[in-house]
Formats: structure tokens, C-alpha cells, sequence
């Protein structure tokens, strides 16, 4: 009798456990996040703050695929949303504070704790209002989304690693950064949800889709400067969408 090689006994094994426990493999995606996240916090205290930013940025992408697995496999529930959420406490608002605190802000003493303080509180509060409102996400995010200020904040750190500066430029360029993103999280302007982007209709590619393909391909080339813009950009548009609501009301 033929034995089956290990490795496509291993592959079975997987497959039969992602089909039978649905919930596998989002928290295989969640757990995967929040490792990384607790490697860039390690980094970040060794003094490796590019290596740092950078596991803070995969992180992001690992939330943003997290949910959509979970949601496109039909096992969403509460203890994943807020494992999810825990994991979101660490990696986006934990480890961006150490980030920017081991970084730069260290050499502003106690105003600097406060900086980093007020960026992971603000994650903390931002965080606690998405879970209590289950609507938000659908359409537009009433505040930046912690993914998206991690990314910024590790975007900054980044660029600052990659284009040396004189020190007191990227005190000030980060400690702005930080507070910027810590407080655009607790504000109440609509940022744009992922949602929207539908990437294939009636089994076609849609133009979301080529856009999307597109921007990897820019952001392979440059990656930090791409992350960072790009973030600029969200705010930016954030930004008007909310002036021209209240000039609307």
C-alpha cells in the first residue's frame, strides 16, 4: 500500500482544518499581525527602527486581509473581532509609540512619553468607538483608521531612516507626525472605507482592481515614499470631505 509524502499530508491536514474551523485561517492572519507587531516593538528597542517601521507597515496589510478573509468565508464572530481589536491595541498603537519614542521623542524627556502617550491613547480610543458602533466601515470611518496612522507614523520613521536629516528637523517632523495621526484618529472626518473598492464585478476585473495593481507595482519601486503620500493623500481628502460637509450643513 502507496503512503501519501508528509508534505501533501500536511497540506491536507491544513485544508481540511481551514474548511472544518472556519475562523483558522483570520486568526492565522490576526496571530501573524500581532507577532509582527510584537517584533517591531523588540526592533524599535534595539535600535533597528527601519526594521521596525517596516513590520508595522505588514502588519497593516495583514489587517486589511484579516476581516475580508473572515467576512468572504462567512465566519465572523465576536471573539474574533475583538482579537482583532487587541492585536490592533499592539501593532498600531503600541508599537508606533515605542516606535517614535526609541526614534526621536526619547530626546524630549517627559514631553516625549506624553507624545507617544497621546498617539496610543488615541488609537485606544479610536479602537473602543469602532467596536461600539457596528455600522461604521460600511461606508466612510468617522476618524482615521489605526492601520492607516500606524502606517503613517512607520512611514515617517521610515523616510527619516532612509533620508538622514539634521536631528532637530526629524524631532520636530516626527513629534508632528505622531500627534497629527494620534489626533486625526479620535476626529470625526470621514475617511474613505476600503469597502468601496470593488476590485471584480460579474467576474471581471473592475477599474478599482487596475488601480490597485498599479499602485503595488509604484509601491515596490519606493515603498516608504509611497506610504507616506499616499497617507497624505487620505488626509487630504479626508479633510475636504468634511469641510464640504459642514459647508453643507
Amino acid at each position: 500500500m502507496d503512503r501519501q509524502p508528509k508534505n501533501i499530508k500536511s497540506k491536507s491536514f491544513i485544508y481540511d482544518l481551514a474548511r472544518k474551523r472556519k475562523g483558522f485561517l483570520p486568526g492565522l492572519l490576526t496571530s501573524g499581525s500581532l507577532f509582527i507587531s510584537f517584533y517591531s516593538i523588540i526592533s524599535a528597542i534595539n535600535g533597528d527602527y527601519r526594521s521596525a517601521a517596516i513590520m508595522i507597515i505588514i502588519a497593516a496589510f495583514l489587517d486589511a486581509f484579516d476581516g475580508r478573509v473572515a467576512r468572504f468565508m462567512n465566519s465572523s464572530s465576536d471573539f474574533g473581532g475583538q482579537y482583532d481589536s487587541l492585536a490592533d491595541v499592539v501593532g498600531f498603537g503600541v508599537a508606533p509609540a515605542i516606535l517614535i519614542y526609541s526614534h526621536s521623542a526619547e530626546q524630549w524627556g517627559d514631553f516625549g512619553i506624553s507624545i507617544a502617550f497621546v498617539y496610543m491613547a488615541c488609537c485606544c480610543v479610536r479602537l473602543a468607538r469602532f467596536a461600539s458602533d457596528s455600522d461604521e466601515g460600511t461606508k466612510d470611518f468617522r476618524g482615521m483608521p489605526s492601520p492607516t496612522a500606524g502606517g503613517f507614523v512607520a512611514s515617517t520613521i521610515w523616510l527619516l531612516e532612509i533620508y538622514p536629516t539634521e536631528t532637530t528637523f526629524a524631532l520636530y517632523f516626527s513629534g508632528l507626525a505622531c500627534l497629527a495621526a494620534g489626533l486625526l484618529m479620535v476626529s470625526n472626518l470621514p475617511f474613505i472605507s476600503g469597502r468601496r473598492f470593488i476590485l471584480f464585478s460579474n467576474h471581471k476585473i473592475s477599474a478599482s482592481a487596475v488601480i490597485v495593481i498599479f499602485y503595488f507595482a509604484i509601491l515596490a519601486i519606493k515603498p516608504a515614499e509611497v506610504i507616506f503620500f499616499s497617507a497624505c493623500l487620505y488626509i487630504v481628502i479626508a479633510a475636504v470631505s468634511g469641510i464640504k460637509m459642514k459647508s453643507n450643513n
